[in-house]
């Protein structure tokens, strides 16, 4: 059925967008051009990142969420993986994360030789990484963190990609900042469940594929 108003594709810019995937009281729409899934009507930037914060609030102050210092050690030692496949990729260096949270997977991979540096707009999970584990931790969009160009040998993001308002504009910071011949590592879901409204978006991989060709990535 046709959406009043039309729900225009932030990748493609068509308009043609139908109900994909309904998510409680919000609604994913299927873009029929390049095949991007993403939430309509979305809240604003500012709106999710209250509800990021207050989730991660909740968490870290022990409001009836996780207390994450009793299991800080079992979330590194599950990132030993993502480093040891990063460690396939290339030798240790300069390693940044975007959307790096409460700072796990940059303490496991601190703990095998490199040196990490996080991007997080949570100002409760930034604040546990670098009192936790002395990561230093830029808290806000990658984009207004005044970092060099070509600071970094690696940059991961890690399901971060999906809750980018604009990942287009995020993806082009990042390859400002990768040295040349620099590696992005990557991971998103795909088509399956959907954590509304924090994921903005879903990709096929036709859709990824495009968004990073059109972000400057080989």
């Amino acid at each position: 059925r046709r959406l009043d108003p039309p729900a225009r594709c932030w990748l493609c810019g068509s308009t043609g967008a139908a109900p994909h995937l309904p998510s409680g009281s919000w609604n994913y729409v299927r873009c029929p051009e390049c095949a991007l899934v993403f939430l309509f009507p979305r809240p604003t930037a500012s709106e999710l990142a209250e509800l990021y914060e207050k989730s991660y609030m909740d968490e870290f102050k022990g409001d009836g969420g996780v207390d994450f210092a009793r299991i800080a050690n079992a979330r590194v030692a599950a990132n030993g993986e993502r480093v040891a496949f990063l460690n396939g990729l290339r030798a240790p260096g300069r390693l940044l994360e975007v959307g790096c949270a409460a700072g796990f997977f940059l303490e496991a991979a601190r703990r095998q030789g490199w040196d990490g540096t996080g991007i997080e707009t949570s100002e409760s999970a930034a604040r546990f990484a670098r009192e936790k584990y002395g990561l230093t931790v830029k808290t806000g969009p990658i984009e207004d963190a005044g970092l060099k160009e070509g600071a970094f040998d690696v940059v991961a993001l890690l399901h971060a990609l999906e809750h980018l308002p604009d990942p287009a504009r995020t993806l082009r910071e990042i390859r400002r900042v990768l040295e040349p011949g620099g590696t992005l590592v990557l991971s998103t879901p795909f088509l399956h469940r959907v954590d509304a409204p924090d994921d903005y978006w879903r990709f096929t991989e036709p859709a990824l594929r495009r968004l990073l060709d059109e972000s400057g990535f080989d």
